[in-house]
């Protein structure tokens, strides 16, 4: 009894806090629901005044494309831009006027034509000829928003137009012919500029190396050995632990080719960065070299990850390991494909860096020191 008489109390509190939590929420929801439209009515602009901004902005539209001056890029896409939102604007006004005109022909139909050889009272064709003279405005400001739509379109894809030309244009500018004599002539051009830039590489190399003592370079060279005897070591024992501990098939090709691939993309990138790090340990490697050899050896990584890849699929000295469906001809015939694609992928990005002139000027500084 005494537990009964616990729980009745909290019992009518849920009750009456369930009340008050419905109530509520029957309350918002007569209150909210009507908020949005009239927000939406409030926010959104007349017709009347949408039809006229985009009537001014086609108005600036003929008259920039009227004009015989040349234009940039910027230019052609800004008006490009107000054409189409001159259209957007001409499509919603008559979007919004054409259901304005329906409701003014329907109490048109209403009150019928005027009866003949009859009288009518004045408000009746008061009211009518008020209502043919909204119709004829609607009717009228309807046709002009789909005109200027079509306008706004046409001037749009003529911006378009010009612009795809003025790229054509600059295109056949910046590139002439490799079998034209101009092409050559450019080339031949920079030929003493990149000559200065090689030299002053050279240089800043050269100084570079000479700051680095012998010791580190004895220290560099071990290392090198080391991750030699490290690579061939570590290519038997991945064979060997492959055979004698992976079970036969697809997962022992796919481990092997996967080590095969470690192996041989991290060999010739820890080479480099062994020798990169006793040349900056002389502390004469300048910010523009250090970026150009970071950027070198990237494309070390980069090319050795393509070869390793390449080794790993192809498998040429061994079928039996080898996890690609491949005939011993094909893969004997595309081995050299990996090496080849690496060096242009590595000389597409190479030609993309460019000595600073910092560099040639450090470069000629320390020459006329010397």
């Amino acid at each position: 009894m005494h537990n009964g008489r616990m729980f009745l109390p909290a019992f009518d509190t849920l009750r009456r806090l369930l009340i008050i939590f419905m109530l509520a929420a029957w309350f918002a929801v007569l209150g909210v629901v009507p908020m949005p439209a009239l927000a939406q009515s409030d926010d959104t602009p007349e017709p009347a005044a949408l039809l006229e901004s985009a009537r001014k902005d086609m108005d600036t539209v003929r008259a920039r494309q009227a004009k015989e001056e040349a234009m940039d890029d910027a230019s052609v896409q800004q008006l490009r831009k107000l054409a189409l939102s001159a259209k957007v604007r001409s499509e919603e006004a008559a979007a919004a006027m054409a259901p304005e005109l329906t409701a003014v022909q329907a109490r048109l139909a209403e009150l019928g034509p005027p009866a003949e050889g009859g009288t009518e009272s004045p408000d009746v064709a008061a009211q009518r000829a008020q209502l043919q003279r909204s119709a004829s405005t609607l009717d009228s400001q309807i046709k002009l928003a789909r005109l200027l739509a079509v306008e706004a379109e046409q001037a749009a894809a003529t911006a378009s137009a010009h612009r795809r030309s003025q790229f054509s244009a600059r295109l056949e500018a910046r590139t002439p012919t490799v079998l034209g004599a101009q092409f050559w002539k450019e080339v031949a051009g920079d030929v003493p500029a990149d000559l200065r830039r090689v030299k002053a590489l050279m240089a800043d190399v050269d100084q570079g190396l000479a700051a680095v003592p012998a010791s580190m370079w004895l220290i560099s060279a071990a290392v090198v050995a080391l991750l030699v005897l490290a690579r061939v070591g570590a290519q038997r024992l991945l064979l060997r632990f492959n055979a004698t501990r992976v079970p036969s098939g697809r997962l022992r090709r796919s481990l092997h080719a996967v080590g095969i691939l470690l192996i041989k993309m991290t060999t010739p990138g820890l080479i480099l960065h062994v020798l990169l790090v006793a040349l900056a340990s002389g502390g004469a490697v300048s910010a523009p070299l250090g970026q150009l050899l970071a950027g070198v050896e990237a494309f070390v990584w980069f090319g050795s990850f393509v070869v390793g890849l390449g080794a790993a699929l192809l498998m040429p000295d061994k079928p039996s390991w080898r996890l690609t469906p491949l005939t011993d001809d094909t893969a004997l015939r595309l081995r050299w494909f990996p090496l080849v694609l690496a060096r242009l992928a590595s000389a597409t990005d190479s030609s993309r860096v460019d000595v600073p002139p910092s560099t040639m000027a450090m470069a000629s500084t320390s020459g006329n020191q010397r």
